[in-house]
């Protein structure tokens, strides 16, 4: 894999649980994201 793979994941997982990404999907779709989707439920990397 890349080498920046696993810094980037752990910077979106922690984006994730501190609820930035929430705030960026609200802000852009003007909703609030679903509970339980990729967009705030961190998860593996897809291979």
């Amino acid at each position: 894999g890349h080498p920046l793979l696993e810094k980037v994941n752990d910077a979106i997982t922690a984006m994730k649980k501190d609820g930035t990404m929430a705030a960026i999907h609200k802000k852009w779709f003007g909703v609030d994201p679903e509970a339980g989707t990729s967009t705030v439920a961190p998860g593996p990397i897809p291979q």
